[in-house]
């Protein structure tokens, strides 16, 4: 799956083959929040036993660091919490270095927190640049000040990876730059769906993380559902 993925991402930035990409993938979050992390050292993982070597700047604090160490090269990265212009300028001192060091073809910003460094180390390098987004763009646990910086980010970044159809839709809708949006969903391959129900009624199975966030997201599954259904 990780290797499938890969593919969409190359694609996604222009590349036709995905022999000659090089991805530093950056994510300076300082906190643990199990789902996009767990799923950052699956991918990495999958990366790795697929033949690719990506490369990871990450915060050592953060919980997975060391995880992420025993499956490919990670770098150290200042952290950046909370945010100062002085920290996330080192931070772009320290990407725009290891990019002249290693000369990436993609710089991947792993989370919504990584896109501002995205965006000025991608400038600077004249890298191409995505960034991912695992959340509603409206989630309640992302402040208004943080929705702002992502949509002045955004505006650097060459696509954003939305993990469900229902994130870039959201995405549009909150004036997002539609041209970049592209989805690539997050672990699972899309099932073929059945015999649709003639019922009236819609059962919706939530499978999420133990996580403190985790139950937030529930409210915004039902906001994103299109067509209006009686849920039981």
């Amino acid at each position: 799956m990780a290797r499938q993925q890969f593919h969409l991402l190359a694609r996604a930035i222009g590349f036709t083959t995905v022999r000659s990409v090089r991805t530093l993938i950056i994510h300076n979050e300082q906190e643990y929040y199990a789902g996009a992390q767990r799923v950052l050292v699956n991918y990495v993982k999958g990366l790795v036993e697929a033949g690719v070597k990506p490369t990871v700047m990450a915060v050592p604090d953060i919980r997975i660091f060391n995880e992420l160490a025993e499956l490919a090269e990670v770098v150290p990265l200042t952290g950046n919490q909370p945010f100062s212009p002085l920290k996330l300028f080192r931070q772009v001192r320290q990407v725009c270095g290891r990019v002249s060091d290693q000369e990436p073809t993609i710089l991947h910003g792993w989370a919504a927190r990584d896109w501002e460094l995205i965006s000025l180390a991608g400038a600077l390098s004249h890298s191409p640049t995505m960034g991912t987004l695992h959340d509603h763009p409206k989630a309640d646990f992302i402040s208004r000040w943080r929705r702002r910086l992502m949509r002045l980010a955004s505006c650097g970044l060459d696509r954003i990876v939305c993990v469900s159809r229902a994130v870039e839709k959201a995405c549009a809708k909150t004036d997002y730059p539609a041209k970049k949006l592209v989805t690539i969903h997050n672990g699972l391959v899309p099932a073929k769906s059945s015999t649709p129900s003639s019922s009236p009624v819609l059962r919706l199975g939530f499978l999420v993380n133990l996580a403190a966030t985790a139950g937030a997201a529930a409210g915004r599954v039902f906001e994103m559902i299109d067509t209006p259904r009686e849920v039981s």
